[in-house]
This record gives structure tokens, sequence and C-alpha cells, in this order.
């Protein structure tokens, strides 16, 4: 079975978690209220020793969002819900586990109000690992984290030396470093999406930039070598790229907001790196 998230409907209308089988058949397994269970859940879920972990964009007990888990039953209780200051909120993210916890990011919050990236045990102990000031180390995480070898690295949607985001590294002792900064010219600008990492790199799509402005799919190495491998130019071919690209088989598979061949409602692509 295969198992997701909405960001709304659902009994209450605030959105559900679900199951559906590769024969079509759905069924939600838990409808959020919007109080301190949660509200929106946005991010892919994550699922560890049998059970599904996940965050919430609002709702909890301050309002800016939860960290929960659930049984595949649909039992779901809140881990962490965030207060907004220094520990964050509005966590857009999927999470990712290492040894046992839990990491990930929120958009806002943290001691300069631009953003966390945080850990937290199954147990509801949460940890900010870094602030983000939205200077030359970014700001605004919008995507996950993951783990390669043990480090974590993610992007930011803001900040950096010019301003439109930037891939970072992050020790889990909370030491941060920008591996590159994006210009928004034929580089590209606004990285949402989260990376991938394949090939001894790593791979992302910005929204916007790239020689027609319409976003681009670029790798990255872990020393700051940034090349890009393709640039929308919102044609057949689709335009700002929002969401992770995916690995299958050897190439990347990924989609478009925008773009394509059908009034412009967006694609799915296949490129190779």
């Amino acid at each position: 079975k295969l198992y997701g998230t909405t960001q709304a409907g659902g009994a209450h209308g605030w959105g559900t978690l679900y199951e559906i089988t590769t024969a079509g058949k759905e069924h939600v397994i838990y409808s959020f209220k919007a109080g301190n269970d949660g509200a929106a859940p946005y991010a892919a879920l994550l699922a560890l020793d049998g059970k599904l972990f996940g965050t919430t964009v609002e709702g909890g007990a301050k309002g800016w969002g939860t960290v929960f888990e659930s049984s595949t039953s649909g039992s779901a209780h809140v881990i962490y819900s965030f207060k907004a200051g220094k520990d964050g909120g509005y966590p857009y993210c999927k999470l990712v586990a290492r040894n046992g916890t839990l990491y990930g990011t929120t958009q806002q919050g943290g001691s300069a109000g631009w953003g966390t990236a945080f850990s937290v045990t199954t147990a509801g102990k949460e940890r900010v690992l870094y602030s983000f000031k939205a200077g030359k180390d970014g700001g605004y995480p919008f995507a996950g984290l993951i783990d390669v070898n043990g480090k974590l690295y993610g992007t930011t949607k803001e900040g950096g030396v010019a301003g439109w985001g930037t891939v970072f590294d992050l020790t889990t002792s909370g030491r941060e470093h920008v591996i590159y900064s994006f210009k928004a010219g034929s580089d590209g600008g606004y990285p949402y999406a989260g990376l991938l990492s394949s090939h001894g790199a790593l791979y992302g799509t910005t929204l916007a930039g790239g020689s027609s402005n319409w976003g681009t799919v670029f790798k990255v190495s872990p020393a700051g070598k940034e090349a890009v491998l393709y640039h929308f130019k919102a044609g057949s071919d689709g335009a700002n790229p929002f969401a992770r690209l995916t690995d299958v088989n050897g190439k990347l598979y990924g989609t478009t907001q925008g773009g394509g061949v059908n009034g412009g409602w967006g694609t799915v692509f296949r490129i190779s790196p």
C-alpha cells in the first residue's frame, strides 16, 4: 500500500492521511481537525519502524504546525507543536531520520525569524540546529533535508550572497555551510524543492532563473561546483519546476507547474544526469 497526505479536504476540511492500493482503492486513515492535532499536512510521509511520521503546516497547540506520528490504521498523535519563537514555525518539510532522530526545517521562526533546521526525537524533544538569518547563510527553507554520509543537505528559497536562495550542508551539531548561492541568472533562482543525491552529486530544481527565466534543473557538487542541466522555456517542455526530483534507473524525473502542450498546465519530464 501507498501512504500520503492531502493539504485540504477530509471530514473537517483540514487535510488527511490516506492509504491507496496500486489498484486504486483509497481509504482515509485520519482527518485533521485544526486543533492540537494540526492542520494542512503539506509534505510526504516518512515510514520508520512501522509508523508514519510527518508535519502539518498549521494547527497544533500554538497554531504554528506540528510533527506527528501515526499508525497505518490511523491512530495519530502529535510529537511536537511549534510555537513560532526560537523553535520555528510552519514546517512544510518531509522529515528525514538518522539514528532514530527526526530532522526537518521550518520556513519561519528561529532566533532571527527566517526559519530553522531542527531535530526532534520520537519522544518529542525538539532542538534547533540552526536559525537562518537571511544573509549569506540563506533564509526561508521550504523543503526538507537529506542525509548523505552523515551530513545533512538542504536548500533555502531566499537569501545567500545574491538573495536568490542557497544549497547548504549542515552537521547534526548545527554547523551550517553554504555550498552554493544562486544569482537568478542562467544558474537559476528560488530553489523551493529539496535535493536528490545521485551519481555523487546533489540534484535539484529552481523555480525561476535560467537562460529563459522559467526555471532550471541543476546539479551541484558537495564542493560547490554548480552546473545547469536544463533551462525551461515555458513551451512544450514546461515551466517553473517546483517539486523534488526522483531517480529511477539512473534517470531523473520531475514535474513543472506550468507549460506543456495542453494549455500550460504543467508537465512530467525526464532528464539524463
